[in-house]
């Protein structure tokens, strides 16, 4: 997944299931298990092959996929479609796949090429059989909500090995389970995106809870004194050029934060703070005013303030 991967956890010395290598070795397990899933870095992957798949054919698919899918569809179609993630094209073009081959600004006819590649409208699913089709020519990017999922599941296989009391990270993505030691809550922070800054943001009690944040203030280029975030905005084929710069999303589960944390940054501020109310998601929003950065946050976020 091209990143690390970070565990604290407190555990009892007489579970011998806990142990740190023991811990260690069956995190890599998994790590290797669905990044062989869920990598376009992969190049025999399953979500490669699923790109390669030619249109009109079905396929099996791993109930692992399947799950990711599922949440993809779903918060696309509670975005109106702004999240989606067969937006793979769109990203290999801006390099920003896994080719990185692309130096140059693409023109608008190969951009429009591309976008007519782009929607989820032309994939079908069926749980019940475990297969897919596509009936165009799609590929997928899961990105946005892929490290999300494996930080879930590993999280689930924690729990299984008796391991109560843990902060598990890919990438950012976080699940606190449990408390730490003779404390009540773990403590999260939410690092600043302002320009040269190393500070925090926020910081966040949390326990039982995902947390997920999205921005462009880390993974970008520049060309010509312009800046081009990684994020792709489906609807036009261009980099992201919203007022937001970071989205923080509290949740259940990573998967779902992850996923609302892009659908957030791509949404604006206006909407993505309304949609975050309607939805009861504890949301925390930088948006950039001209010279000036401000913070915004829904309703619910108040519960996981550190005070």
């Amino acid at each position: 997944m091209g990143t690390a991967w970070n565990l604290s956890y407190y555990a009892s010395p007489e579970n011998s299931s806990s142990e740190p290598e023991v811990v260690r070795l069956k995190i890599e397990d998994r790590l290797l298990h669905l990044n062989d899933i869920l990598s376009n870095y992969v190049d025999d992957s399953e979500i490669s092959r699923l790109n390669a798949l030619p249109s009109g054919e079905y396929t099996f698919i791993s109930p692992e996929l399947i799950e990711v899918f599922k949440v993809a569809l779903r918060i696309s179609k509670l975005t109106n479609g702004i999240y989606d993630i067969s937006i793979s094209p769109l990203v290999e073009l801006r390099g920003f796949g896994p080719s990185l081959l692309r130096f140059d600004i693409p023109s608008i006819e190969e951009i429009a090429a591309k976008r007519l590649l782009v929607g989820l409208d032309s994939i079908i699913i069926d749980e019940e059989n475990n297969t897919i089709q596509k009936s165009s020519a799609r590929s997928f990017d899961l990105s946005s909500l892929g490290k999300g999922y494996v930080v879930d599941v590993i999280s689930d296989d924690l729990k299984n090995l008796g391991i109560s009391n843990f902060l598990f990270e890919i990438g950012g993505e976080i699940f606190a389970s449990g408390t730490p030691a003779e404390d009540r809550l773990w403590k999260v922070a939410v690092r600043s995106p302002l320009p040269n800054s190393s500070g925090i943001s926020k910081i966040f009690r949390v326990s039982e809870v995902a947390v997920a944040t999205s921005g462009d203030f880390q993974n970008f280029f520049e060309h010509q004194n312009i800046r081009y975030s990684h994020i792709i905005d489906p609807t036009t084929g261009f980099p992201v050029q919203r007022d937001l710069v970071s989205a923080t999303v509290i949740s259940n589960d990573a998967m779902t934060a992850d996923a609302f944390a892009t659908a957030f940054i791509l949404l604006g501020s206006e909407k993505a703070i309304a949609l975050a109310n309607q939805r009861n998601l504890a949301v925390y929003l930088i948006k950039k005013d001209g010279e000036k950065y401000m913070e915004l946050m829904s309703s619910k976020l108040l519960n996981y303030l550190e005070i």
